[in-house]
């Protein structure tokens, strides 16, 4: 979280936590294993005690260090953590987010053209559309053919249908949004 901070310090805190989970859906929706660090999921910082961010904390103290357990008392940090939740939820269900060979995900996976060039989107085996939205806009994408069922948006993400989709969807900025074929 401190390294989005740095490189965006116009952004406001909202934003940054669009960012923090964009990042988080890159990695967990991609293929291969997911990584990411300790607290990660909780916006874990490590202030230096004078208003910056401490950039080599293995020489920080303790309360550098520590992961704030507290912070989940807070609504910010319990949603937070729910959302990676939702997408490691969302990996487990669908085998077609770990597949075992190049071979397999050259097969499977279909980049889907989009007018932005701050978005990406691709169609995992015909019944996964995955959209990343990373400008600061929203973004209108044109859904393959059919009937969708939308499980990741607007930092709501899960195994459960909270709505459907034909034709078009509505990408929010700075965001991820998944969808399944009904």
């Amino acid at each position: 979280f401190d390294r989005i901070a740095i490189t965006a310090p116009e952004a406001s805190r909202e934003d940054r936590i669009r960012m923090n989970n964009l990042a988080a859906a890159f990695s967990i929706l991609a293929q291969g294993t997911p990584f990411f660090q300790a607290g990660e999921e909780m916006l874990r910082t490590k202030p230096d005690g004078n208003g910056g961010f401490d950039d080599n904390s293995y020489r920080a103290a303790d309360w550098v260090n520590t992961l704030k357990w507290d912070t989940l008392n807070e609504q910010e940090y319990r949603c937070n953590v729910e959302y990676y939740k939702g997408l490691l939820a969302f990996r487990r269900a669908h085998p077609a987010l770990r597949l075992q060979s190049r071979k397999e995900v050259l097969a499977a996976v279909k980049p889907v053209s989009v007018t932005d060039p701050q978005a990406a989107a691709y169609l995992i085996d015909e019944h996964i559309f995955v959209i990343f939205n990373a400008s600061s806009g929203e973004l209108s994408v044109d859904l393959p053919e059919g009937l969708w069922n939308l499980h990741i948006q607007n930092g709501t993400a899960g195994t459960a249908i909270f709505s459907q989709a034909v034709g078009k969807i509505q990408v929010f900025p700075i965001s991820a949004t998944v969808l399944t074929r009904c």
